[in-house]
C-alpha cells in the first residue's frame, strides 16, 4: 500500500453520530474493515452473503498505523474484541422492519478470531447484518479520508469529534449541547456533576 495513496470510506452518519466505547485502535480497525468491505462490495455484491471474511494481519497493521513489532498482534486482537461490543444508534431507520427507532443498539462484529494459512496471519471475522447494511448504504453517509486525516489523530476523542463534525460539512453554524457532546464521547456525569469516563 503506497504511503501517499488516499483511501476513503463512505461511513454511515448513523454510525458516526452513534455512541460507542471503542478505543483509538478499535475505531481504526472499524475503518479498515469498512474500507475493505466497501472496496470489495463495489466489485462483487456477493460479499454481503459471505458468513465470514478473512483479512490479512499485515493489511490491518498498515491501515491501523501500527509498528511491526511483537505487540501489534495483541493490539489487533483487542480492537477486534471491542468491535463485538454494542454501538448505540439514534433515529435509526431499520431496513427490514421498516420502522424508525429513536434508539437502537447492535454490534459491529458478531465474532472474530485469527488463523494462520500458508504462514500468513488472517483475522477471520463475521460482520453483523446491520453493519453490512450500513457499509453498503448509498445515502446519508459522510466521506472520510482515513490514511492522511483520521489515522493521524492520536485519541479516540479526536477521531470521534473529527468524524462527527465532518457530517455537518457545508453547515455555516451548528449548536452541540454539552450533554449531547458528553454522551457522544462516552463521558458520564457522576452525582457531584463532574465528568467521568
Amino acid at each position: 500500500m503506497a504511503r501517499n495513496k488516499k483511501l476513503s470510506i463512505h461511513k454511515a452518519n448513523e454510525v458516526i453520530r452513534g455512541v460507542d466505547d471503542y478505543s483509538l485502535f478499535g475505531k481504526r480497525c472499524m475503518n479498515a474493515i469498512y474500507y475493505l468491505y466497501q472496496y470489495n462490495y463495489n466489485k462483487n455484491k456477493n460479499i454481503a452473503n459471505m458468513q465470514t471474511i478473512d483479512i490479512e494481519f499485515s493489511f490491518l497493521r498498515k491501515m491501523m498505523n501500527l509498528e511491526k513489532n511483537e505487540s501489534y498482534i495483541t493490539i489487533i486482537e483487542n480492537a477486534l474484541k471491542e468491535l463485538e461490543k454494542t454501538i448505540e444508534l439514534n433515529h435509526f431507520w431499520h431496513p427490514i422492519e421498516k420502522i424508525e427507532y429513536q434508539w437502537y443498539t447492535d454490534r459491529f462484529l458478531n465474532r472474530a478470531g485469527w488463523i494462520i494459512d500458508n504462514n500468513r496471519k488472517y483475522a477471520r471475522i463475521e460482520i453483523s447484518q446491520l453493519a453490512k447494511y450500513l457499509m453498503a448504504k448509498q445515502t446519508n453517509f459522510t466521506k472520510i479520508e482515513i490514511i492522511h486525516n483520521v489515522n493521524k489523530l492520536r485519541t479516540k476523542y479526536g477521531m470521534k469529534i473529527y468524524e462527527y463534525l465532518k457530517t455537518f460539512a457545508g453547515y455555516k453554524y451548528i449548536d452541540i449541547p454539552q450533554e449531547h457532546l458528553m454522551k457522544l464521547l462516552g463521558f458520564k456525569k457522576n452525582l457531584v456533576g463532574k465528568a467521568t469516563w
